[in-house]
């Protein structure tokens, strides 16, 4: 490729950024809003995603995590949320920070709700997400999931078990919540 050429992307790339008298301006400053390398960027206001995921919360619930998943297996942990066994092991000894997105991402492949995990490791207080209390934490006593885990079947099957026991629970959760509606609805009618 000539120079000229790499000279002009090299100016696009430096002229595609916000100007720094709109920056400035708005008080904003940009955060990545993309996968990375993606290249795209979104302009936040001064204080959104500056907040820290706090370690050792992070290492506690991971381990708790671990061990309801996985019966204490890192690597068969590390397959399911999609992370190098090695991170795993950073996270368990708190070594590393920890972005919102990689907390979001272990909820999503794990089924569990982002805000509950957000909450648990101090990044977001229960005040700012309108909720009274947490979900109950990982390896509370539950009869159904105690008898999936101590199951005699292979990693995959267990997998498999828990997934389906997610998906029952939240139809459950949905059906008493449109009961709910129809019960407020018949009480407005009244």
């Amino acid at each position: 490729m000539s120079q000229r050429v790499l000279r002009k992307r090299q100016h696009k790339k430096l002229t595609n950024g916000p100007t720094p008298e709109l920056s400035s301006a708005l008080n904003l400053a940009i955060r990545k809003a993309g996968p990375l390398g993606s290249g795209t960027h979104a302009l936040y206001p001064r204080g959104v995603g500056e907040r820290k995921i706090n370690r050792d919360a992070w290492a506690q619930l991971v381990n708790a995590l671990v061990e309801t998943e996985t019966r204490g297996k890192k690597a068969t942990f590390a397959r399911m949320v999609g992370v190098d066994p090695r991170t795993v092991s950073r996270w368990l000894a708190s070594e590393v920070d920890v972005s919102e997105e990689s907390v979001r991402e272990v909820a999503r492949r794990l089924n569990r709700p982002p805000m509950d995990l957000l909450v648990r490791v101090g990044y977001y207080s229960v005040g700012e997400v309108g909720a009274t209390t947490p979900a109950p934490a990982p390896g509370e006593e539950d009869p159904a999931l105690k008898k999936i885990l101590d199951a005699n079947v292979s990693d995959e099957m267990r997998e498999r078990m828990l997934k389906r026991l997610d998906a029952l629970r939240t139809a459950q959760r949905e059906r008493e919540a449109e009961d709910v509606q129809w019960w407020i609805d018949q009480a407005r009618e009244a």
